[in-house]
């Protein structure tokens, strides 16, 4: 079988499409979490996360080293203190920091985002990159991250009642924009043109990443709150239930099924 990102033919694992170090906060004691989905009803428990085989060992261990490096930095956000990064806060709502490791963060995020494109498991069908996903393939393969301007990553931190909260993964459909942009020209008048734009995002440890689908210079938008590569980056905290709306599964968790699954989760590990 052909791995997913170096497209050699040799024994594939089984990888978790989103990387399992994000599931410590889910799981019960029994190494289980339960997916809650607005379009099938019918929960269910699922053992170890979601896999699949995309990746051979290699490319698995790439990714896994930039997935290291981002979970230490997701934990120090929580808490607001790190050994290697420096936090500073001004608005009540936005945290800065500085120190972070580029490359790695970066590379980490857009992993997660093309791995949810290429699998074919029906709980990321809303991922799909199209043109993009063949780029960022090659994005991965050469370990190098793309400029603060191409792909651009903006990020949000949850909390509950002024408690950071880590124990959720959430997906989103994608969201369209479009930009005016003007091209110049020597032999006839500017020409105007309106390109559409795509945000893809998700959760994972308490943060929701928001990922302009883009790679080129043309988007015009103010790179303040984005990641920049200098290692600078403002995060804003929001209250999660602002994210309980119709289209959302947050609206599920109060719904006597989910209450029900959870309470037998919680029997089954005493």
């Amino acid at each position: 079988m052909y791995c997913k990102l170096c497209l050699k033919n040799t024994d594939l694992r089984e990888s978790h499409i989103i990387s399992e170090t994000f599931y410590e906060k889910i799981y019960d004691d029994l190494h289980r979490m339960v997916v809650i989905s607005l379009k099938d009803t019918k929960l269910k428990l699922i053992q170890g996360g979601i896999k699949e085989k995309l990746l051979c060992h290699n490319c698995e261990q790439k990714f896994s080293k930039w997935e290291n490096f981002l979970k230490k930095d997701l934990v120090d956000f929580g808490k607001k203190q790190s050994k290697y990064l420096t936090f500073s806060f001004g608005d009540e709502n936005i945290i800065q920091i500085t120190g972070i490791r580029y490359n790695e963060f970066k590379l980490a995020i857009l992993s997660i985002l093309w791995r949810l494109s290429v699998s074919s498991h029906r709980y990321f069908c809303l991922y799909k990159l199209g043109v993009y996903e063949e780029k960022i393939r090659h994005i991965l393969l050469s370990g190098i991250a793309p400029d603060e301007s191409i792909y651009p990553i903006i990020i949000t931190r949850h909390e509950i009642e002024k408690e950071f909260y880590s124990g959720i993964i959430m997906q989103f459909p994608p969201k369209y924009f479009r930009q005016l942009f003007t091209i110049q020209t020597y032999t006839i008048p500017p020409i105007k043109i309106k390109q559409l734009f795509a945000i893809q995002a998700f959760t994972i440890w308490g943060h929701t990443f928001k990922i302009i689908v883009n790679d080129n210079n043309c988007l015009k938008i103010n790179l303040g709150r984005y990641l920049r590569k200098s290692g600078y980056l403002k995060i804003k905290t929001q209250e999660l239930i602002e994210l309980m709306s119709e289209d959302s599964v947050l609206k599920r968790i109060d719904d006597q099924d989910v209450n029900d699954i959870y309470e037998k989760m919680i029997n089954e590990s005493e």
